[in-house]
């Protein structure tokens, strides 16, 4: 993406380049994925955060110009966008993008995963802010990335509420323990479980978390699950947690749900009982507490 913004006829060309696309395979839109503008091997760029914003105005002329001019339903402009403080903040110009975009696919997972500098275990999505001393104090910058805050952050920098998509993940984050007597939240950790790999698909935690060595634990402050075995520790999503969030989505009139991703959840139903178990919470929780009925 960095390449393409050279000037402002290619990135017009671009878009004209998608139209073709958009109508062969009657697509709805188009999603831009871009990690991240003024970030990674280009921070040193930081017009790429302005660029970012003209590309996204040159896709909804071009588009729109083009449905205008034939009639046709409007075409959707959305984004993939960051959840962490330095990114949100540093990346976008978030007035700017509200004028273009429909949504904003906001990835509110990968919140936590093992790192070098994060070598301790901790939730993928926490709803919610702890609240133990650890939280309040030596883990407080860890602790104050979550949904809620996330979002709000969001609103506060100018996106309007009705264009906010919250991420879902169907997916777990695997932690190697430096202990089994220490398997709590902020345990060390040695890094991923090499066995079942970083990241494992719903079918896996169902199968996982049918043995019954495993203990599951509902963290009450955040409204989200793990569990553990031995020196395996997860951090995945369950019916409770993925009900709260719904719930919280509607009663705060946000835009919609964007889940991360189809092809991670047990779609054969092998394991969990039923095909699509987290897209059926889903669904069911936005039926349950949806407005309209």
């Amino acid at each position: 993406m960095p390449l393409l913004i050279i000037c402002n006829l290619s990135l017009y060309r671009f878009a004209e380049s998608v139209i073709p696309y958009l109508v062969d395979y009657g697509f709805d839109g188009l999603d831009l994925d871009w990690e991240f503008p003024a970030w990674g091997r280009f921070r040193s760029k930081p017009e790429q955060k302005h660029n970012f914003t003209l590309t996204l105005q040159a896709l909804r002329e071009t588009f729109d110009n083009y449905t205008e001019k034939r009639v046709l339903p409007k075409y959707l402009l959305t984004t993939a966008v960051a959840s962490t403080i330095p990114l949100i903040l540093g990346c976008y110009e978030i007035p700017e993008m509200s004028k273009y975009v429909d949504f904003i696919n906001l990835m509110t997972y990968d919140i936590h995963g093992f790192g070098k500098t994060t070598p301790f275990t901790g939730h993928n999505s926490p709803m919610y802010s702890g609240q133990s001393l650890l939280d309040k104090t030596i883990f407080y910058y860890y602790n104050m990335v979550n949904i809620d805050f996330i979002y709000e952050l969001w609103v506060e920098h100018g996106m309007k509420k009705s264009q906010i998509r919250v991420g879902i993940p169907t997916y777990a984050h695997t932690f190697h323990l430096l202990s089994e007597k220490s398997h709590g939240l902020y345990s060390l950790a040695t890094g991923y479980n090499t066995t079942l790999g970083d990241e494992i698909s719903r079918a896996l935690i169902c199968k996982l978390l049918n043995d019954t060595s495993f203990k599951q634990v509902w963290d009450k402050d955040c409204a989200v699950p793990y569990a553990y075995s031995g020196t395996t520790w997860i951090s995945y999503e369950n019916k409770q947690s993925v009900y709260m969030k719904v719930k919280w989505i509607l009663e705060n009139k946000y835009g919609g749900i964007m889940t991360y991703s189809l092809n991670v959840d047990d779609y054969v139903g092998q394991q969990c009982g039923e095909k699509w178990p987290m897209h059926r919470n889903i669904f069911n929780a936005a039926k349950k507490y949806s407005p309209i009925q």
